[in-house]
């Protein structure tokens, strides 16, 4: 019984928190406006979704969840923003958290900073990405039942203070998927990329010579 009851307590914070959020971004009525005058100014072609504020905060995540260093490139390099926008602008499942949380990022940087998230410094871009995961800060099981409720109240808070907290998990796993399945990556990781019918007949010369470029043609 008394595991049924901490289950239905469960469900019933997670649907709580789901209307609470709802509530209050209903409130929010500076976001809901800006939202609405980043819809009007969405591309119309199928193949891109960001608006140009937002493409801008995409690259500067990208290249902080995936910077380039002298051993090889970065998000930047790759362009993965250009994979992203390509991916929302088929994923309509995936719109509203990147809508809310990239707006969120700019809204974040001029409280913190008085400008826009992509104009700050890699360090000052940074401390967003700190606040966002505390997860080092807190136990990861809390050990009464008080706690849990305030551990929930918290996250409730941050979640409207800064919709990103929601978009975070999502836009890393987007930019590590778009990074190592970009041709570049698998030549940087030595990687011949998915099985070929035909084989991979330049994988010798690039064995004899690691910095020659993979070919794109066929031998028969």
């Amino acid at each position: 019984m008394l595991s049924l009851a901490r289950y239905l307590a469960g469900q019933f914070a997670d649907l709580a928190e789901v209307q609470i959020l709802h509530a209050l971004s209903l409130v929010s009525w500076r976001r809901r406006r800006t939202l609405a005058r980043r819809e009007r100014e969405r591309p119309h072609d199928s193949g891109r979704w960001f608006t140009p504020e937002e493409a801008l905060v995409v690259e500067a995540l990208a290249s902080l969840i995936v910077p380039s260093d002298e051993t090889g490139p970065g998000a930047k390099e790759v362009g993965v923003t250009a994979s992203l926008d390509r991916l929302l602008a088929q994923s309509p499942s995936r719109q509203h958290a990147y809508r809310s949380g990239l707006l969120a990022c700019d809204e974040w940087a001029r409280r913190q900073h008085g400008r826009c998230f992509a104009e700050l410094t890699v360090d000052q871009q940074r401390e967003l990405l700190d606040w966002v995961d505390p997860a080092g800060s807190r136990p990861v099981k809390p050990s009464s039942l008080g706690h849990k409720v305030w551990r929930k109240a918290t996250d409730v808070y941050r979640k409207w203070r800064c919709p990103f907290v929601e978009l975070f998990p999502e836009l890393a796993r987007d930019v590590m998927g778009a990074f190592y399945t970009h041709p570049v990556t698998w030549h940087w990781l030595g990687y011949d990329g998915p099985p070929m019918p035909a084989g991979y007949p330049d994988l010798r010369e690039r064995l004899v010579s690691p910095t020659a470029a993979p070919s794109v043609e066929r031998v028969s």
